[in-house]
């Protein structure tokens, strides 16, 4: 009889200090796995990642504190420094279990995907003032209260909130991680793993569904709402998400040719996405379309959610990993998209994370002193505080403008704490990042015409700026130096504007208005972009 060799079982051991108080959770598995597999079989104890497994994005943070795992490959000695890696630091993919082991999880994913977005960040449309629009349920059965939900769906975070339609008050909100990260953190890598097959495109798109379908389920579970009330929806999002969900055209958006022209979207049978929702069959589905290219309909609802256009001078800037600028001379709206990436949302960078609780928002290096969301243990640093720690190195010369840590800095490494540290690659990203988002900026004001001295008010868009240190924000050359009083966080102008399309009357005539108006400037066609994409590469206020 021919026997099977089985693997012996191992031990992993997760400590966890919660308060003060020492938890472990003990995990079974079979010699020879990578931790970040093992790590991923549950629901509780999974780590951040922004790359294949292959230790490119540096984010799988765990430290060994018992056991004999496989020694740091070159991959981690890329990313981590030697005072990381002395202190049992190490990347949760490149680690082999060969032994029973016990470790800390330092950059967790949270347990609970959906939670209602922070009152702090959510800026809901005001839309009591103004006459509700008019729904009616084609069913025959109408419900005893009829719901609307109004979505953004973004690159990295899938948000959205849902409505009482009959008086107009908001009942709840959801809050989420896009699950198509772990498909790239960014919107071309995701497009081009759309592109090689029906297959990768249809899972791609089956990502967003089932994320939708199950931040409903969140809702009717947490809430009591029951999703077959819902009788309208509206979604907004970038153009990249929005193609990716209908499962139509997303490949237009890897040639240049296309990057200034209108994106059909080519919608399937939204009865179909009803079904998988739970949502009532007969619901009026309305997905706004983007304006041209990577200019996608979140832009169009924070252009109607600020009113940006009854204001000569006003500007918008939505910083997500595609930030889009909108520009009002009186005359033109100038729009733009800046392709920074997703570091100032805290991905890619080996010390970042979202702005959540553990994650340091604001920081003085001069006065040794930091401010941690939850006011817990530190798990990373979110993009305020990056900014923070920029203007802060270069203020006490740790950093030189080029980007260069100086002779006293450890092996080119910045240390947060024993755990978390800033790298050239990360300071790279960073600041690649802000030279792509200052250059759409500056290249917006010389399309109008316009100073930066002559701009009325400046509207800052998503998570990011809840946070943000205006003057460290203009220090290090991210946002024009001008009057910090002009500055006004708008929060998630995206979903705000949705909500303003869901609720109001007449909020047709604005979107007409705001495509009649628009004028697309495509970055990548613009012919001294590079001169001023360099030029802002520099750690300095804008020029």
């Amino acid at each position: 009889m021919i026997g099977i060799k089985s693997s012996k079982i191992m031990n992993l051991t997760i400590i966890n200090n919660n308060n003060g108080i020492q938890e472990h959770a003990v995990i079974p598995f079979a010699k020879g796995q990578y931790l970040l597999k093992i790590l991923n079989t549950t629901k509780e104890h999974r780590v951040r990642t922004g790359c294949p497994g292959n230790g490119s994005c540096g984010l799988c943070l765990v430290r060994i504190i018992e056991g004999k795992p496989s020694p740091p490959n070159q991959n981690e000695q890329l990313q981590l420094s030697e005072q990381q890696l002395a202190s049992g630091v190490r990347l949760a993919c490149q680690v082999i279990c060969e032994t029973d082991l016990s470790v800390e999880i330092i950059n967790r994913i949270p347990q609970s995907v959906w939670r209602p977005i922070p009152e702090a960040l959510y800026r809901r449309a005001s839309v009591l003032p103004y006459p509700l629009r008019k729904r009616h349920f084609s069913s025959k059965e109408k419900p005893t209260r009829t719901c609307g939900v109004s979505i953004d769906l973004g690159t990295t975070s899938i948000s959205l909130s849902i409505f009482d339609l009959t008086t107009g008050q908001l009942m709840t909100t959801r809050h989420g991680i896009n699950p198509q990260i772990k498909s790239g953190l960014d919107i071309l890598t995701r497009v081009n793993t759309a592109a090689e097959s029906p297959d990768k495109g249809t899972g791609l798109q089956q990502d967003l569904i089932t994320a939708i379908r199950n931040a409903l389920l969140d809702i009717s579970v947490g809430d009591g709402i029951n999703p077959g009330q819902v009788s309208c929806l509206v979604l907004v999002g970038n153009t990249a998400m929005l193609t990716l969900l209908s499962g139509n055209n997303f490949h237009h958006l890897l040639h240049p040719e296309y990057w200034a022209k209108p994106v059909e979207l080519q919608l399937p049978d939204t009865q179909e996405w009803a079904a998988q929702w739970g949502i009532n069959l007969h619901c009026d589905i309305r997905v706004i379309p983007p304006l041209a290219g990577f200019i996608g309909s979140d832009l169009t609802a924070g252009i109607l959610a600020t009113g940006l256009l009854e204001e000569p001078g006003s500007l918008l800037i939505d910083f997500g990993t595609n930030s889009e600028i909108a520009l009002w001379d009186g005359k033109k709206l100038w729009i733009t998209s800046a392709a920074g990436g997703p570091a100032f949302e805290g991905s890619g960078v080996s010390c970042g994370m979202p702005a959540e609780k553990g994650a340091i928002y604001h920081l003085s290096l001069k006065d040794n002193r930091h401010s941690v969301i939850g006011d817990t243990r530190i798990a990373g640093i979110c993009g305020s505080g990056l900014v923070d720690l920029l203007a802060e190195l270069v203020d006490l010369d740790l950093l030189d403008s080029v980007g260069r840590f100086n002779s006293s800095t450890s092996n080119q490494f910045f240390h947060l704490s024993d755990t978390l540290s800033l790298n050239k690659k990360d300071v790279d990203l960073l600041q690649r990042a802000k030279a792509a988002i200052a250059s759409g900026i500056q290249i917006l004001l010389l399309q109008a015409q316009i100073t930066p001295k002559d701009l009325k008010q400046v509207f800052i868009g998503g998570a990011f700026g809840y946070h943000l240190n205006i003057e460290n924000a203009m220090k290090i050359g991210l946002l024009p130096l001008i009057d910090p009083e002009i500055y006004h966080f708008c929060g998630n102008s995206a979903l705000s504007g949705c909500e303003k399309i869901l609720l109001q009357a007449g909020t047709q005539r604005q979107l007409t208005r705001i495509k009649e108006k628009f004028s697309i400037v495509n970055l990548a066609e613009y012919q001294d972009f590079e001169a001023f994409f360099i030029e802002n590469l520099f750690i300095k206020p804008m020029a």
